[in-house]
């Protein structure tokens, strides 16, 4: 059944399901893991809450192309991609597939960052530093100088680590799914991140 909490079992197991057999990256499974991951963010507090809006329109687009007239061409990341070459989709004016899921994987890189950042940090750290960390690391390099501010000064917003923790790790075995998180991420950003360098789509506007 579908909860409103982040689950973060949930969000490894569908991280572990998103990369396929044949190193195709399934489009619905990384939507499933995306739901997990604006759950994740809405952690963060009130002052994101534009944030977790952006990232769930963005995921409905790629539902609803998910279930459109061309849903077959939507079932894969590479697939999505070949379809909007083809077809010259990626720079209509209506969102394409590949520029919206360039907004989520560009996200996506600073999620798990920020994710490992806390795994591994100490009870006494501060959540602003790890969040500047993770975000000078990623996102920071996409985004304009007033915008950059904006994120350094909500990231003061932040709860302590320690009650960040509570709302985190809310089952004794949280520890080995952060680390499951982890594990299957990686290969999936980097599976995507080769896709859009080698079909010239890593900047699209």
């Amino acid at each position: 059944m579908a909860t409103s909490e982040f689950d973060l079992k949930s969000l490894a197991d569908s991280l572990e399901k998103c990369k396929n057999e044949d190193d195709t990256i399934s489009m619905d499974d990384y939507l499933d893991a995306y739901d997990q991951i604006s759950k994740f963010l809405q952690l963060l507090g009130s002052i994101f809450t534009f944030v977790v809006s952006d990232v769930n329109e963005k995921i409905q687009i790629l539902r609803d192309y998910r279930h459109g007239p061309d849903a077959d061409q939507y079932v894969t990341v590479d697939k999505m991609m070949a379809h909007e070459i083809l077809h010259q989709l990626t720079k209509k004016s209506k969102p394409s597939g590949s520029r919206t899921l360039l907004r989520l994987h560009r996200a996506f890189e600073f999620v798990m960052d920020f994710i490992r950042e806390v795994r591994f940090a100490k009870e006494d750290a501060k959540m602003s530093e790890l969040t500047s960390t993770s975000y000078d690391r990623t996102l920071a390099k996409f985004h304009p100088w007033l915008v950059r501010q904006g994120v350094y000064l909500a990231a003061y917003t932040l709860p302590r680590i320690s009650q960040f923790n509570i709302r985190l790790k809310s089952k004794e075995d949280s520890d080995s799914h952060l680390d499951r998180v982890l594990l299957f991420s990686k290969p999936i950003y980097e599976t995507v991140q080769e896709l859009y360098v080698t079909n010239q789509l890593e900047n699209l506007p």
